[in-house]
């Protein structure tokens, strides 16, 4: 008799679990063209029969993404419980308390699997606040086929581009034809690229001990950073006047459409490069950011990447790990580079031979990926970004003159930093 009732006790126990109502988490990121993310979740979801993750498409630009985050933080909304953040957005979140510090939530084993850069990136004051989704290093598309027409290896400096791109357009006798995109609207974009053309001719924003330095030290070399990607639109003609509305995706469409030579953008790019749909499709090369004369050993490709971080007010913290770690695992992540265009962040996915088939280029560029500098840490970086951006769109717009717009940059970045 015990044992019936016994029996009949576990009975209505398991059937009480297998009845368990589902868990469900919300994940945000930027919309993806791809629909990867999407599968990746339905796959997780298959994996994860108790847990449904409602995956929320944010705007493609971050400042919009990044607005919207602030206002969920500062009223401790609990709706979104994983979110992608943009890596320069970490410290930020981290010091105001609105990620969760999930250093012991990470199994040691997980964390040595990782790229010792994107991981570290997610680490504040000691403590682990997010994991890193993929990596990315900006870098250099041209077209391959127009170069080896005219006999051309990939420049190496901004004269031997200009110079390129004249004597191609001349003889293509195509006015449709640029000689450059780039991300110059009034976003983070045109931070990243202005940083690029400071590093490519010697110069930097902080030092090694957080001081700021461009406006003294490396006064000169920002000047004429910024000089030469007002001159590559309005004295060579090389680059559009468009650039100054241009975000990552309006340079990846005008390069695909075959509307010019070279551009300057993340490694998404690639893959819809060599899409059915694309003009340039098999026409591809990439190389290293051009420098300046007399720095050829500086590596100009900026460190980018998203990472997905905790909320601190989710109120679905454990289910939201199990996603964040299966976003993460070997599988999610070659799933994520050859079907989204991704750089992985798992090392082993790098030796992988499909992965490598489909994106060659990992190999050759390895080390512009594991390399690229990263933007300044400072905990201001937003508000400096923010000041940054207003001044060099003025001066690529040709609302305001290339030295007034430099000056007054730097003396807003002067007084956020102080």
């Amino acid at each position: 008799m015990k044992k019936i009732i016994i029996l009949t006790v576990l009975l209505i126990l398991l059937g009480s679990l297998g009845a368990a109502a589902e868990t469900t988490i919300t994940f945000s990121a930027g919309q993806d063209a791809t629909g990867t993310t999407t599968e990746l979740i339905e796959l997780f979801e298959k994996e994860n029969p108790d847990i449904n993750v409602e995956y929320i498409s944010m705007p493609s630009v971050p400042n919009q993404q990044y607005d919207r985050y602030v206002t969920m933080f500062a009223s401790q909304d609990s709706s979104i419980d994983v979110l992608a953040s943009d890596i320069i957005w970490i410290s930020q979140f981290a010091a105001a308390n609105w990620i969760e510090n999930i250093s012991d939530d990470i199994s040691t084993e997980t964390k040595t699997k990782l790229l010792e850069g994107p991981l570290e990136a997610n680490t504040y004051k000691g403590d682990l606040y997010g994991l890193p989704w993929y990596t990315d290093a900006h870098f250099m598309y041209y077209r391959k086929d127009l170069l080896d027409k005219y006999g051309y290896n990939p420049p190496e400096t901004w004269t031997e581009l200009i110079n390129q791109t004249n004597n191609i357009i001349e003889k293509e006798n195509n006015s449709e034809l640029n000689g450059i995109t780039y991300q110059a609207a009034q976003i983070e974009g045109i931070t990243i690229t202005y940083l690029e053309f400071l590093r490519g001719a010697g110069g930097r924003v902080l030092d090694d001990m957080g001081n700021f330095v461009l406006d003294n030290k490396y006064r000169d070399n920002g000047l004429e950073a910024l000089q030469m990607m007002n001159d590559l639109i309005y004295k060579y003609n090389a680059a559009p006047k468009s650039v100054a509305a241009a975000n990552p995706n309006d340079s990846k469409i005008m390069f695909q459409n075959g509307k010019a030579i070279f551009m300057l953008n993340w490694p998404f790019a690639w893959a819809q490069l060599q899409g059915d749909n694309s003009i340039v499709k098999d026409k591809v090369g990439i190389a290293k950011i051009p420098h300046f004369e007399g720095h050829p050993d500086t590596n100009t490709s900026n460190l980018g990447g998203w990472q997905i971080v905790l909320n601190k007010f989710s109120e679905n913290k454990d289910e939201a790990i199990r996603f964040m770690e299966f976003l993460i695992g070997y599988e999610a992540q070659k799933k994520f580079s050859i079907d989204g265009g991704h750089l992985p962040v798992v090392k082993e996915v790098y030796d992988d031979k499909d992965v490598l088939e489909n994106s060659p280029y990992y190999k050759d560029l390895f080390d512009v990926f594991m390399n690229a500098f990263p933007r300044p840490t400072t905990e201001q970086y937003p508000k400096l970004s923010s000041a940054m951006q207003s001044e060099l769109n003025a001066t690529v717009s040709g609302v305001k003159d290339v030295e007034e717009a430099y000056n007054s940059m730097l003396n807003k970045m002067s007084e956020i930093l102080e």
